[in-house]
């Protein structure tokens, strides 16, 4: 079977037709292309689709013949990870500490926990490295990067990976064992994309020569081809290969067809037993779903109750044409997964409370259906960005950060809903319409920066937090009639809203305020 065939079976036909058109030449000497590719891509059906979706046909090129390149220098030699000198053929004299001292760093080499946690301090709330919370130094060699004054470098808005802030403090960390590919880890940590290649992951782009100097220094075998091209969603693995990934969590990278890179290497998991989907894992075996990184607090691993092992069914359905495919349990609880294992649509009449945590990290959920969901708790759903269509027609009483941070959500219902706390779809772009009619209190921030938010009903709040509809002035001035409360400090009762209204509003003037809202969100 030739290469064309073989590119066809393991990466889909429109690669075949984009290998024929970029390597003419390589296609001559039959079954070499084949190989360079499995080399370097794990075989995967997304491949092509993030090639021309991200416009990277001359990355993707330049890493096929980089590998054609060595091969053909080699002369038939047995292809394997290059070592310090083979490579560049330059040996350099100096070590890393001189090196990175001549850009302004001062590398600092942690051999104790305590060493690491030493520069816990340049990380800002929330943007502490996984490295913080221990184990790191059984897996990896780690070293840390200060530049002068890091201390007071100020951070740049919107964060870029590559500012002054993002490199003035960088971890430099080579995983254990045979292969030690370098990754270099950002100061903004998540906070940008791909936080953990910075630099491409290529040490001289810091320095030129810093690479060949750290494995002179410390016998590591470095393969500085893998990083002259960067593939961000792509992970590179201690078999030199790229594999997508779906999610990252303190060096744990999760990918499609059911593999875990854990320490940079790859672990496959029995597709007939386990189903992979966002952080989650279902145990067709066992009924169990878990989230891959145990650490993380999600009450969605235990919306479904205690399955019976026995007993309660487990159903998945392929749509051949989508990819998707359709989880039911108990026959009404029902999972949807597209085609890149991410969670799109989850429905569960059963459940009556969101527990703390609930999906707070999915950012691919596009439909939500719980009916009978009577109390949201805190920081559910803060992330899901995707979220479009959400059935919340039961929903009494919202806790702090509930969909803080959505960009999909355009009108939004809860009939029921009379008290929602703190942040509630705080930072949300695109809702234009929400009916909260049995609204009496909301807290700090409700609806803070809502920008495109035309229409609001809530005729019985009679108590609102500081920070209210900030960065929308129609409806900061409709919720400033409702309640009377000017500034940002007011939180009015009851009969002391009505006195203020009696007192220092006009009829005429409140009923032609009232007249502009009264119909929202028909």
């Amino acid at each position: 079977m030739n290469d064309l065939k073989l590119i066809k079976r393991h990466y889909g036909e429109k690669m075949m037709h984009l290998c024929r058109s970029l390597f003419p030449t390589i296609l001559q000497e039959e079954g070499l292309l084949y190989s360079i590719l499995t080399k370097r891509f794990y075989p995967g059906e997304f491949l092509y689709d993030d090639i021309i979706e991200n416009k990277w046909e001359n990355k993707f090129s330049q890493i096929i013949y980089n590998l054609y390149d060595k091969i053909k220098n080699e002369e038939n030699k047995e292809d394997k990870a290059i070592s310090f000198n083979s490579d560049t053929g330059k040996i350099t004299s100096k070590t890393p500490f001189e090196l990175l001292r001549s850009k302004g760093y001062t590398l600092y080499q942690c051999k104790t926990e305590d060493d690491i946690q030493s520069f816990k301090k340049y990380y800002a709330p929330g943007e502490e490295l996984c490295t913080f919370k221990g184990g790191r130094l059984k897996s990896c060699f780690v070293f840390f990067a200060v530049k002068d004054g890091a201390e007071n470098i100020k951070r740049k808005r919107p964060p870029e990976r590559q500012d002054e802030y993002g490199t003035s403090v960088i971890s430099i960390q080579f995983p254990r064992g045979k292969f030690n590919n370098p990754s270099i880890k950002n100061r903004y940590n998540h906070s940008v994309p791909d936080p953990d290649a910075t630099f491409s992951n290529n040490l001289d782009e810091i320095v030129e020569g810093l690479t060949d100097s750290f494995c002179m220094e410390y016998n590591l075998n470095i393969d500085s081809s893998l990083y002259e091209v960067e593939l961000p969603g792509y992970v590179i693995a201690n078999d030199g290969r790229y594999y997508k990934y779906t999610h990252e969590v303190d060096n744990i990278y999760t990918c499609p067809d059911n593999i875990v890179i854990k320490d940079f290497s790859p672990i496959f998991y029995d597709k007939a037993r386990y189903i992979f989907f966002d952080q989650y894992i279902l145990d067709l075996h066992e009924k169990t779903i878990n989230n891959f990184y145990y650490f993380y607090s999600d009450s969605f691993v235990n919306s479904f109750g205690k399955l019976d092992k026995d007993e309660d069914k487990i159903i998945v359905s392929l749509d051949k044409e989508t990819g998707n495919r359709t989880i039911k349990i108990k026959d009404d609880i029902v999972i949807n997964i597209n085609r890149k294992h991410e969670l799109i649509g989850y429905s569960n009449p059963y459940i009556t409370r969101l527990r703390r945590g609930f999906l707070r990290d999915c950012d691919t959920i596009e439909v939500l259906n719980v009916p009978n969901v009577k109390i949201i708790g805190a920081s559910c759903l803060v992330h899901a960005t995707g979220l479009k269509v959400a059935n919340f027609e039961s929903v009494e009483k919202i806790g702090i950060s509930c969909l803080r941070f959505n960009d999909n959500i355009k009108k939004l219902v809860m009939p029921k809903v009379t008290e929602i706390d703190s942040n509630f779809m705080s930072e949300n772009y695109a809702a234009e319409c929400i009916y909260l009619p049995k609204l009496e209190h909301a807290d700090a921030f409700f609806l803070e920066h809502c920008p495109s938010l035309k229409k609001l009903y809530c005729p019985n709040l009679r108590m609102i937090g500081f920070g209210y509809a900030r960065n929308n002035k129609k409806i900061h001035d409709y919720i400033d009639y409702v309640v009377n409360s000017h500034g940002y400090n007011d939180i009015y009762h009851g009969e002391e809203v009505q006195r203020k209204i009696r007192g220092e509003k006009t009829k005429k003037h409140i009923e032609k305020i009232m007249k502009i809202y009264r119909h929202a969100c028909k």
